[in-house]
């Protein structure tokens, strides 16, 4: 069963897309272990473009599965209209 969440991190999420985003696109979930306020940064990728991270209210079990070897995935489920950067867009993450 997936997670969704809303991409965290408005300065990152602020900064243009480099081509229109589609849901369903596949996004590259990578961990950021020496982020200073978050151990457990996963920040998360499209096209090399950083919407932002994972929710810190959600990443720990993220990051430690990353930090494993264990394969998870990720896909933009959706994109909304939103004065907040960090609520433009939906995404879901797959461990397998």
């Amino acid at each position: 069963m997936p997670s969704a969440s809303n991409a965290a991190g408005a300065a990152a999420a602020a900064r243009p897309a480099p081509a229109p985003v589609a849901g369903g696109e596949p996004l590259a979930l990578l961990r950021e272990p020496d982020t200073p306020c978050d151990p457990n940064a996963v920040r998360v990728e499209w096209r090399c473009w950083c919407p932002g991270q994972v929710p810190r209210r959600e990443n720990a079990a993220l990051a430690w599965a990353l930090e494993r070897g264990i394969a998870a995935r990720a896909r933009i489920s959706g994109l909304e209209r939103h004065p907040n950067p960090a609520r433009r867009i939906r995404f879901e993450v797959y461990v397998e």
